[in-house]
């Protein structure tokens, strides 16, 4: 029935709300102050260094592994530079959902 209405599968539409909560966070779009949950990735020369990452929530338990800040820095952290500076929610929404 979920292929037949062209519906993504639910992992993917919390994958993607995942991500469309966390950019509002970030631009203070929401009151969420990031700076209690997030610390921003030091500065480096790699290639994938942006300046929107963040550094990678270390979790023991799958429980809290799996809560929102830890599972979400990785996805976030994965995103390219072009996506995670888009300058509207829409346009964010809209790079994150055509995605694969």
């Amino acid at each position: 029935m979920i292929s037949k209405l062209k519906w993504d599968s639910l992992e993917r539409r919390r994958h993607i709300s995942s991500l469309l909560l966390m950019y509002r966070i970030q631009n203070q779009q929401i009151a969420i102050n990031a700076q209690h949950f997030l610390t921003p990735m030091p500065p480096s020369s790699t290639r994938s260094y942006h300046p929107g990452r963040y550094q990678i929530i270390p979790a023991r338990i799958l429980l809290y592994k799996n809560s929102y800040f830890p599972r979400t820095v990785i996805w976030w952290n994965a995103l390219p530079v072009d996506v995670i500076a888009s300058p509207t929610f829409e346009a964010f929404k809209g790079a994150v959902t055509s995605g694969p």
